[in-house]
């Protein structure tokens, strides 16, 4: 092929510009050797960001019966699923014909869901289909197995995959996998040496960072908080990101009640979705990830580029990251005590936190290198539209 392939990106949460569209959008901007397009079912900061970057964006609409598109056919109840299935099958006849017309070599999926969206229209169409397994801790059981079939090639974002890539898929479709890890780039600017600890009378400023769901478990990290409130270690937590479906803002409508009942709602900070996060981390003293389930985060991977130390609870790939005692603290999650524990031992030592965030810093540049994952996606989108 003499031309630069043609790479279709598509993402099934368009409407949301978090991890996995983040990871999309610098791959589209940053690969080399191929041309993208960037699609996805809604309007929203994926599509505007593409826009904004002189890329092409390709929005596709689903039909009115996949209306409820935010895991509607996972959830919904046989009458409506069946519904949602037809649907779909007509997203993917429309798939196809957008592939043709747009002349795309090669489909790139973010999700299971977005292999399930697209994959079967770009295999009527003839296309290669890339499914970068980016959640790992979330398994959709037989459609993961359905996603894997649809799939030419399976990049994992870790080898610590066992959820999402069962025995039985490995046995099936093993010819298919790479491990092609995330990277981040280099912000430049880093945060300066750590200041006197909050038992010498400083407050200890902590942050969690990315959309607010329950799967975030916040309020593990309120539990910590709430044994903590009135012992020697002075806190302050920002709250960064904001909640956007119903359930998201049920859960952060008892988020609210549980600070109050703990009493450290008046140590929290709620600042909402922000674009200047990187600068916000730069303040904090540690960052916190309490999730139930992760990939290898990228909030993790920033904040240790800027020499930001880190807690995180030892879900997904969080381990290839944070190195407990060594690139930062790692407990179990839903630990509430022995969260507790990793931000009352951070906070009586700078010293501690100084030499966790050169650590991290040097594991990150090290391993995680952005200009590393670009040239490892780029060889694979280029091969398959070869091959």
């Amino acid at each position: 092929m003499s031309a630069a392939p043609r790479v279709f990106m598509f993402d099934a949460h368009s409407h949301l510009y978090s991890g996995a569209q983040r990871t999309l959008m610098e791959l589209a901007s940053g690969g080399r050797g191929f041309t993208p397009i960037v699609a996805g079912p809604m309007e929203g900061p994926m599509l505007d960001a593409a826009r904004s970057a002189g890329i092409e964006a390709c929005l596709l609409a689903p039909p009115a019966s996949m209306s409820g598109y935010r895991g509607h056919l996972v959830r919904a109840g046989r009458r409506a699923r069946l519904a949602a299935a037809v649907g779909l099958l007509r997203y993917n006849l429309t798939a196809a014909r957008t592939m043709r017309r747009l002349r795309a070599d090669v489909v790139y999926c973010s999700s299971t869901r977005a292999v399930l969206s697209v994959g079967m229209g770009a295999r009527l169409a003839r296309r290669p289909v890339i499914w970068y397994v980016q959640q790992v801790d979330e398994s959709f059981g037989r459609l993961d197995h359905v996603a894997a079939r649809l799939s030419t090639r399976i990049a994992v974002i870790t080898g610590r995959n066992e959820r999402v890539m069962t025995p039985a898929i490995k046995r099936r479709h093993g010819h298919k996998l790479t491990v092609i890890p995330l990277g981040v780039a280099d912000p430049g600017k880093q945060k300066a040496a750590a200041a006197p600890s909050g038992a010498a009378g400083r407050t200890l400023s902590m942050a969690v960072v990315g959309e607010i769901t329950r799967h975030k478990a916040i309020d593990t990290l309120f539990d910590a908080l709430g044994e903590l409130v009135n012992g020697e270690v002075e806190f302050r937590l920002s709250v960064i990101g904001q909640a956007t479906a119903a359930d998201d803002l049920a859960y952060l409508a008892e988020l609210h009640t549980q600070a109050s009942r703990l009493g450290i709602a008046e140590h929290i900070d709620w600042l909402g979705y922000r674009t200047d996060v990187g600068e916000l981390m730069l303040t904090a003293d540690v960052l916190i990830s309490p999730s139930q389930r992760e990939g290898v985060p990228r909030v993790l991977m920033e904040a240790m580029f800027r020499r930001v130390p880190v807690i995180a609870t030892d879900v997904g790939g969080v381990a290839d990251l944070v190195i407990d005692q060594v690139t930062g603290l790692l407990v179990p999650s839903g630990d509430s005590d022995r969260l507790a524990e990793a931000i009352d031992l951070i906070a009586r030592s700078p010293e501690l936190r100084e030499r966790l965030a050169g650590a991290g810093h040097a594991h990150v540049v090290g391993e995680f290198a952005q200009a590393d994952f670009l040239a490892a996606f780029s060889t694979e989108l280029c091969s398959l539209a070869g091959g």
